[in-house]
């Protein structure tokens, strides 16, 4: 049995087993270390050092094993402090006898059974509710939003918000990049005007050019990016190049083909001399027109997106632009304003300039090209942010849709199974009345 002394003058009586421990008294509640059995002659009766016996030194090799209690005020002849235990204040009022040792008083201090650090109360106070304002009251917040409907599209640019997201400073970047290579298409074709071997050039700028716009269109979408993708990528021939290139370029001919319907019975007719079967070909051709214009956004969105040609069936489409809604409407006004300027810049400017100067004529064919390219830039980018919103309710095949809840069907029974699942169902019932009573 080892007996230790405390600060409060409390005597503890531990076990032998418990030498090199640490010990709570139950007067004060505070920690004492208990001393190793080698260490118990050089220590009084209060704990302390003897004052003509130099404290032991540490052995380095063995800090568990020595734990020696020290009582602050006490010092050696060369008048070294030997109290090493920090600078706990000790409470204001102790009592010296404790009718119950084995219980610690109610003011006692408390510590941390991990890290042994002494836990430090306070108080709350005395606040009424009823002086308490109600907008003052902390509310807990929700920790995982990200499945919340409510603000699902915080932060995201969308709606209205695109046309200014698209002046950040690296949304102009890509679109300045584009506007470099529609310039690069005017001079290899200029080039290309003398040197036909030069002709590959422009095509190939012409199909990056294509390529991007639907890669905008991926990106937002089933990526979930929130700005715009830089032009080709990661540089792979087949993700940033032909693969997005043959999306956008299909939907193109999948919709206007038509259009090509009215020409060339007009040109089979004037060669073998017949009445032309359409006289006057625009009112036709702007049917056509229109009607592939309603069709191309849904038709890029699929092809881009769905990533399988199965989805084209004509009921899958309809379906989609059901899903989407009354807002397909303003995707397809905005796609016939931005392809109509593209066909103005690069095809009727010439016309319309060619009386006017080639200072006139530049400056209208860069403003109408950067506007043509804002546009287009638009136009992917709602259309990706009406996939990442609507997506669970496409029609399509081979996606991963949410899961909808089904009425459960139960088989119908032959009458005589069903009158025998009745009576059994009686019997039980009246079994349950005889139990309750």
């Amino acid at each position: 049995m080892i007996r230790i002394s405390c600060h409060c003058k409390h005597v503890l009586e531990v076990p032998a087993d418990q030498a090199g421990r640490t010990a709570q008294c139950p007067a004060c509640g505070r920690l004492v270390d208990i001393p190793n059995m080698g260490d118990l002659d050089v220590i009084e009766k209060d704990g302390t050092y003897k004052l003509d016996t130099p404290p032991l030194a540490p052995n380095p090799t063995d800090f568990d094993t020595l734990s020696i209690v020290y009582y602050p005020g006490h010092k050696t002849k060369s008048g070294a402090e030997i109290d090493l235990r920090g600078t706990v204040p000790p409470p204001a009022e102790i009592p010296l006898a404790n009718p119950n040792p084995d219980a610690p008083t109610p003011g006692s201090p408390k510590y941390d059974p991990t890290t042994g650090e002494l836990i430090e109360p306070f108080s709350l106070g005395q606040t009424h509710l009823s002086d308490v304002h109600p907008a003052t009251l902390p509310v807990a917040t929700r920790l995982l939003s990200y499945n919340s409907q409510s603000n699902a599209m915080d932060g995201i640019p969308h709606g209205w918000s695109i046309f200014s997201a698209l002046f950040l400073p690296h949304n102009m970047m890509v679109m300045f990049g584009i506007f470099l290579f529609h310039l690069f298409i005017i001079l290899s074709s200029v080039v290309t005007y003398f040197l036909v071997m030069f002709i590959v050039a422009p095509l190939v700028a012409l199909m990056a050019i294509m390529g991007h716009y639907a890669v905008v269109v991926e990106e937002i979408g089933p990526a979930e990016r929130d700005d715009l993708p830089r032009p080709l990528g990661d540089c792979q021939f087949y993700d940033d190049f032909w693969s997005p290139f043959c999306h956008f370029a299909g939907s193109l001919i999948l919709c206007y083909w038509p259009a090509g319907l009215i020409f060339f019975p007009n040109d089979a007719a004037a060669l073998a001399g017949r009445p032309l079967p359409f006289p006057n070909p625009l009112i036709p051709l702007l049917v056509m027109m229109i009607v592939g214009s309603f069709f191309f956004p849904v038709t890029l969105l699929t092809l881009g997106c769905s990533g399988s040609l199965r989805n084209l069936r004509p009921d899958r489409v309809l379906g989609t632009i059901r899903s989407i809604g009354l807002t397909y409407i303003p995707l397809v006004l905005l796609w016939i304003f931005a392809s109509t300027i593209y066909l103005t810049g690069q095809v009727g400017l010439i016309a319309i300039f060619g009386n006017a100067t080639w200072l006139t004529a530049a400056a209208a064919s860069t403003t109408t090209l950067a506007a043509a390219i804002y546009l287009m830039h638009a136009f992917c980018w709602l259309l990706g942010m009406e996939y990442r919103k609507h997506q669970p309710e496409f029609p399509w095949v081979l996606q991963r849709h949410l899961a909808k809840p089904t009425a459960v069907i139960r088989p119908m029974l032959h009458p005589k199974l069903q009158a025998a699942e009745q009576a059994t169902q009686h019997r039980a019932a009246a079994r349950a009345k005889l139990k309750v009573r």
